[in-house]
Order: C-alpha cells, then structure tokens, then sequence
C-alpha cells in the first residue's frame, strides 16, 4: 500500500509573518529542505529543523548532497567568486 504524505511549507499565514519562500529540494532518501527569509534573515529548514547559515546570498539555491550535507548557492554571482557553500548539519561549512 502507497502512503502519502503531505506538509505544508508556505501559506498565505507565512507570507503575512514575514517568511518568504525561496528554493526547495526534495530527495525519496533525506526529505525536504527549503530556503526561506524570515525577517530579512536567511533560513534553511530540512525536515523541519531551523539552521542559520553565516552566509551572504540573495537568490539563493538549495540542493541536498547527502543526508549530512546540502549546497546553497546563489543563482546570481555577479563575479563573486564565494558563491556557493557546502554546509554540514553539525554547522561546519566549506
């Protein structure tokens, strides 16, 4: 038997309390993790678990590695040269 889970990510509720939503990704193995801005302040949340990346990015790109590991890049580098960062869930990143 298929079992179907559904989570909301992003109602009208969150946009009216200041969190903007702006990637996701999706893997069968690790779930769901997201992007968002929550009052102007950078947020990745991965199956529900809040992380503050020390991170500058404006339009940012999420993607899972592993199920330790997700990129977040930005989408417009403008000659950056730090545009992409490889984040751990125990906080180091490279």
């Amino acid at each position: 038997m298929v079992s179907i889970v559904a989570y909301t990510f992003y109602s009208i509720v969150s946009e009216r309390s200041g969190i903007r939503l702006m990637d996701a990704d999706w893997s069968d193995q690790w779930g769901w993790i997201v992007v968002q801005r929550s009052r102007r302040r950078l947020e990745c949340v991965a199956n529900g678990t809040i992380l503050h990346p020390d991170v500058s990015v404006r339009f940012p790109i999420i993607r899972w590695v592993d199920s330790e590991r997700f990129l977040l890049a930005d989408a417009r580098s403008d000659g950056k040269l730090d545009f992409l960062s490889a984040i751990e869930f125990l906080g180091a990143d490279g």
